[in-house]
């Protein structure tokens, strides 16, 4: 009995060493609203990312631009090959990419799809990001939003 009591512990521990590891090498904000509990309920339990108006979480709010929607495609289109990340279909009449992303830790593929819609005064840009495994994604679609929001500020602010 408690030889199987350590070995449940071990693995329970293994598994939170686990799930650390991938948190942190994700560099998931944490610390950010909606706060720790709520980003780990969600890292945790769901393998997607949306951008969507009034987001709880900052970094999923749209991004918008103030360049022309054809403007910001072509810059979209760069910032996703900055990034090394794997052109899948590119529609420019509809303004969308769908780009393959490969996990550093285990290689898993993930989709990420970008679609621009024009403002009035210049662009919105809407992503979903979403892992073609398992239930939850410790974060890795936060990371590939995250990057490719840091890519694209950067391209524009040249």
């Amino acid at each position: 009995m408690r030889r199987l009591l350590i070995l449940l512990l071990g693995l329970l521990l293994l598994g939170l060493m686990l799930v650390t590891t991938t948190l942190a090498l994700n560099q998931v904000p944490l610390l950010d609203e909606p706060g720790p509990a709520e980003r780990f309920r969600t890292y945790l339990s769901t393998n997607r990312v949306e951008t969507v108006q009034g987001s709880r979480f900052p970094e999923r709010e749209p991004m918008l631009l103030r360049v022309p929607p054809e403007t910001a495609y072509q810059e979209v289109r760069e910032a996703i090959r900055d990034l090394g990340w794997d052109v899948l279909a590119e529609h420019a009449a509809s303004r969308r990419l769908h780009a393959e992303v490969r996990t550093p830790l285990l290689g898993f593929r993930d989709d990420f799809r970008v679609q621009i819609e024009p403002t009035p005064s210049g662009s919105r840009i809407q992503v979903r990001a979403s892992s073609r495994v398992g239930q939850a994604d410790f974060g890795a679609n936060t990371r590939h939003l995250m990057d490719f929001q840091r890519v694209l500020r950067e391209r524009l602010a040249d």
